[in-house]
């Protein structure tokens, strides 16, 4: 019984370790309570959109750090991690339909080389991928709102939004 007992200890230790190594790569409680605030915000009825695009840029930059510690603790994925974090300012300025093409269907990454369905869609890498992809998307869909206030595009920054969340369960 003392055996099961200590093994249960260290058990839960090492899990512990390893949650909190990989939450050191992403604030996740900070994370998803800033996600959560954008996707209040554009189904508020009355978005204040510099706000929300203020915030989306930060989850950008959350996970631009997050991929480029990423990088530096598994060389496996530092390619991956390394073209997100690098074309992370870069994918805020592309069209919708080129996001969608680049890097939701992935094919700028793999024209870098990278094939993506090697990793696991919800494991680390990609969930950490989406951390950048998603807010930036976000930004894109916020700032044609502003040029052309279709209410569509409020529904898809929450729907961006929503999945990332959904990605950073994972980590």
């Amino acid at each position: 019984m003392f055996k099961q007992t200590v093994y249960a200890m260290a058990l839960t230790a090492t899990l512990s370790f390893s949650a909190a190594s990989q939450a050191a790569d992403l604030d996740v409680e900070k994370y998803n309570a800033l996600a959560l605030e954008v996707v209040q915000g554009a189904l508020s009825g009355n978005p204040n959109i510099d706000d929300l695009i203020a915030k989306n840029k930060q989850l950008v930059t959350m996970g631009k750090a997050a991929c480029q510690a990423r990088a530096t603790s598994s060389p496996q994925d530092a390619p991956l991690m390394n073209l997100v974090a690098k074309n992370a300012d870069h994918m805020q300025t592309l069209s919708l339909e080129e996001i969608e093409e680049q890097w939701h269907d992935g094919e700028f990454v793999a024209a870098n080389g990278i094939d993506l369905d090697a990793y696991d869609h919800y494991g680390e890498a990609i969930s950490l991928m989406d951390t950048v992809v998603h807010p930036a998307t976000s930004v894109i869909a916020l700032d044609l709102y502003k040029q052309t206030g279709d209410e569509a595009l409020l529904e898809q920054v929450k729907d961006e939004v929503t999945e990332v969340m959904e990605h950073i369960k994972q980590l």
